[in-house]
């Protein structure tokens, strides 16, 4: 078996928004869902698999 390097889609990017919907930080998808898991974070829009403010 050869060990190569592949991308994740829990390794793409997530933009956090603010309460007044401002852009603070960009974290990883594994680390957004963490945030959901503790109701830290709460998802804005979901379409055809990708998440979008509203």
């Amino acid at each position: 078996m050869s060990s190569t390097p592949s991308s994740s889609a829990l390794d793409a990017s997530v933009l956090v928004l603010n309460k007044l919907y401002m852009a603070i930080h960009i974290i990883s998808v594994r680390r957004a869902f963490c945030l959901l898991f503790k109701d830290l974070a709460e998802v804005i829009s979901l379409e055809e698999g990708t998440i979008r403010d509203l």
